[in-house]
């Protein structure tokens, strides 16, 4: 792709389209064995729920002890209630989002969640005293006040003074 000529060509979409058809019919044999692909129905059985405490106990109760799935259920039970929270509705209230959309809800949620404290509190706890023992707001995810959670999605700004209110819109 480095090397082509992109003057000449027509259709850089439908060249792009069978440069990547080509590498990905290339021998995957190197690859190594998929962890995840297994397990993936598993996973979103454990994912299928209509509450984040729900998906939580599903998760955690999710068997076997590969060393991803023990890292992943330990960062879920440690991480921040508050995080798991935002990463629920985002998942389930708004992957239709364009992705201009997906950037000025990320600013919105990036701003407000700096007033918080909580990533803060993360930084502390890894990476300035190395304790590992973060005290978050809410002991565990269903202590969460969900009205901390809908303040954490409501934009500061009015839909046209948000500071990307331009972004994809040409």
């Amino acid at each position: 792709m480095q090397e082509t000529d992109w003057s000449c060509v027509d259709d850089s979409y439908e060249f792009l389209s069978e440069c990547l058809e080509k590498l990905a019919e290339k021998d995957d044999s190197s690859l190594p064995t998929s962890q995840l692909k297994p397990r993936l129905d598993e996973i979103c059985a454990a994912c299928n729920a209509t509450d984040i405490g729900s998906v939580f106990t599903n998760i955690m109760a999710l068997p076997g002890n590969d060393k991803w799935l023990v890292a992943a259920k330990h960062n879920l039970s440690q991480g921040s209630p508050i995080t798991a929270h935002i990463c629920f509705r985002q998942i389930n209230d708004y992957s239709h989002l364009t992705l201009a959309d997906c950037f000025r809800l990320e600013l919105i949620l990036g701003v407000r969640s700096a007033t918080l404290g909580e990533f803060e509190e993360g930084v502390r706890s890894r990476l300035v005293d190395k304790d590992g023992a973060p005290h978050w707001k809410y002991p565990n995810i269903n202590s969460v006040d969900k009205a901390v959670i809908d303040e954490l999605f409501t934009s500061l700004w009015r839909e046209q003074e948000h500071p990307l209110a331009q972004l994809g819109r040409v």
